[in-house]
């Protein structure tokens, strides 16, 4: 009835079905203007209020000092109060699947390939994905014009859980010098490699992620650490 999909192809436009281009990870001010245009297409008797009139109507009535600060915190009340399904191993977090060896800094690639398989690597030595695993990431990219940027020099690469993924985990590589990876308009500097066992037990670590990658002090963490442990304290520190 619906497609989603995080890469735009003519033959989506073609099923004469409602169609929406989404990022691979969202903000909840994202994810909120998302349903309001999926519920716009939809349910013309169904809305969700519009955060900018609900500020034309505070503004009317009241001084706003911190304008986006107050819309921040209003897409995450309306959002999160939609938030009705129960996921399974919600407490499951970001510390859950960060371990020292899972973290790499001053990493020297040739190319996007090599790149992607070493950011891979750490999770195939402790059996985390099976090689398969990283052979379809790569094949992805180079055959479905697949693209793993979810912000600016951040790329998450990831396959499908039965693709070779033994357990739940993710790593994080720092390149030494940025690459453009085939699809990529834009550099990558910083790869996170996820391994999901299914769509619902990796949300919660997703979400942190997400709220790590809008910390500059996170970038300047992992462009200044001589060691791995300084990043896994740093994650540790803002999610305890």
């Amino acid at each position: 009835d619906i497609i989603f999909s995080t890469i735009n192809n003519l033959v989506f436009y073609n099923q004469n079905k409602p169609f929406f281009i989404v990022s691979p990870i969202m903000s909840d001010e994202e994810e909120y203007l998302l349903l309001e245009r999926v519920y716009s297409q939809i349910n013309s008797y169904l809305t969700y209020p519009k955060i900018t009139d609900l500020l034309d109507i505070f503004k009317k009535y009241g001084t706003i000092s911190n304008e986006n600060g107050i819309k921040k915190e209003l897409y995450q009340y309306f959002y999160k109060t939609d938030k009705n399904t129960t996921i399974e191993n919600q407490s499951l977090g970001i510390r859950h699947l960060i371990q020292e060896d899972l973290i790499q800094i001053n990493v020297s690639a040739n190319d996007w390939q090599s790149a992607l398989f070493t950011a891979a690597l750490p999770l195939l030595q402790k059996n985390y994905i099976n090689r398969s695993y990283i052979e379809k990431i790569i094949e992805n990219v180079n055959s479905n014009r697949t693209s793993f940027l979810i912000t600016k020099n951040v790329s998450l690469a990831h396959a499908k859980p039965e693709d070779g993924v033994n357990s739940l985990s993710l790593s994080i590589t720092v390149l030494k010098k940025p690459i453009i990876f085939k699809n990529d308009k834009i550099p990558t500097q910083y790869i996170f490699t996820l391994a999901a066992v299914n769509k619902t037990s990796h949300i919660n670590a997703m979400s942190e992620l997400v709220a790590l990658l809008e910390m500059p002090d996170f970038y300047e963490i992992l462009n200044t650490a001589t060691q791995a442990k300084e990043i896994l304290t740093f994650i540790k520190s803002r999610f305890p």
